[in-house]
């Protein structure tokens, strides 16, 4: 690879965190990117009494600076009021989705269920308690936009500890 191109075959993004404005480094190492490639997203999340979670979840999804093409949730027989707050959602979402076992199957067979009904061009899964930054899809996209060879794009995570934002 010449000095030219190794300088382009990584792309770095950086974004800083509200609890402490530290950057949060993203990085991809791809080679033989192209442009023009515009991928398509589903988002996957499934749930099992994660009700008390799901607002800031699923407002966290809907809420993205770039809207994702779908979002299937699998509720896997939630016996608390996980299917009210999603049903919240759908009413206010088109791209949502609602899967309902009406037993608890395993989280296993609840992202096979969703990955079968997929659609798009990559996945991510989200757990029924995660958050994510208002860009992520925005960024991962564009990475992947940018890298259409890509089979994966990450970014890191952070930890929070319950009861805070």
């Amino acid at each position: 690879m010449s000095a030219e191109n190794r300088g382009r075959s990584r792309s770095r993004f950086s974004t800083t965190t509200s609890s402490s404005n530290r950057p949060l480094d993203f990085g991809v190492s791809v080679q033989g990117a192209t442009f023009g490639h515009h991928p398509t997203v589903s988002i996957l999340l499934c749930n099992y009494n994660h009700a008390k979670y799901l607002p800031d979840s699923l407002g966290s999804i809907c809420d993205q600076t770039l809207a994702p093409d779908e979002v299937i949730i699998v509720d896997d027989g939630s016996t608390d009021n996980s299917v009210e707050v999603i049903e919240g959602f759908l009413r206010r979402y088109q791209f949502l989705v609602l899967m309902r076992n009406d037993t608890n199957q395993g989280l296993m067979r609840s992202i096979r269920q969703a990955l079968e009904r997929a659609s798009k061009n990559y996945v991510a899964w989200v757990s029924a308690d995660d958050k994510l930054l208002p860009n992520f899809l925005a960024r991962n996209m564009a990475i992947l936009s940018r890298y259409p060879d890509a089979g994966v794009c990450f970014s890191r995570l952070a930890v929070l500890e319950e009861g805070t934002r």
